[in-house]
């Protein structure tokens, strides 16, 4: 038996094995194709076409925008126009809160209240001065309940314009509603003049002596 020289084992144990080699070979074998395609191979953006398309963007953006707030406003003024022709006919702008012959014209009214009253709180709202101004150049009332009010008054004066005067009875079978109102209206004078809580106000007190309200009915 033959034994290998020193040499021949100083050589043999600076070998090096197959299953230790080094990974750089294997890192420069696997990812230098992967950095040369990432290099090369990968389209260039050229940043002129992203400023075209950006541009682009914010350009439909615009139009979208505008397309929304001319149909807005469109529609704003579709609403106001069926308020000046029912003004035409009735002679004012006491639309009723449920008015079957247009009930768009209703909803339209009941959404420039409540616009109204985000506008002046102080909140996001699409009412703005010049509807404003507007609607109070042909006397649109803004509280609803005010509007409630004098939608029975202009019940109150057909009743006067039949009849001849405004003592609405207790019971009356035609409208109701006017003459529970006008019961209203009676105690909440009495209650005014008894200094107690009252929801008669000076200008509701004055509109209804101005057409002769009846405070008190004969027994």
């Amino acid at each position: 038996l033959t034994l290998p020289s020193s040499s021949q084992t100083t050589m043999m144990r600076n070998e090096p094995v197959p299953d230790q080699q080094p990974s750089v070979t294997l890192d420069i074998a696997v990812n230098g194709p992967i950095r040369q395609y990432n290099t090369l191979d990968r389209p260039r953006i050229d940043p002129e076409v992203v400023i075209s398309i950006s541009n682009n963007t914010i350009s439909n953006t615009h139009s979208t925008d505008n397309t929304r707030r001319t149909w807005k406003t469109s529609r704003w003024q579709s609403g106001f126009q069926k308020l000046l022709d029912f003004r035409e006919t009735h002679g004012h702008c006491v639309v009723p809160i449920k008015y079957q012959a247009n009930p768009s014209l209703s909803r339209w009214v009941r959404r420039q209240r409540y616009q109204y009253h985000l506008y002046t709180s102080g909140k996001q709202s699409n009412m703005n001065a010049e509807r404003i101004d507007r609607l109070n150049h042909v006397e649109f009332v803004w509280d609803a309940q005010e509007g409630l009010w004098m939608e029975r008054f202009k019940d109150l004066l057909y009743f006067k314009s039949c009849h001849g005067h405004c003592g609405v009875p207790t019971n009356f079978a035609p409208n109701q509603q006017l003459a529970t109102w006008a019961k209203f209206q009676r105690k909440q004078y009495r209650n005014e003049k008894h200094g107690r809580q009252s929801y008669m106000t000076s200008h509701r007190l004055t509109l209804l002596e101005g057409v002769g309200f009846k405070w008190k009915l004969r027994g």
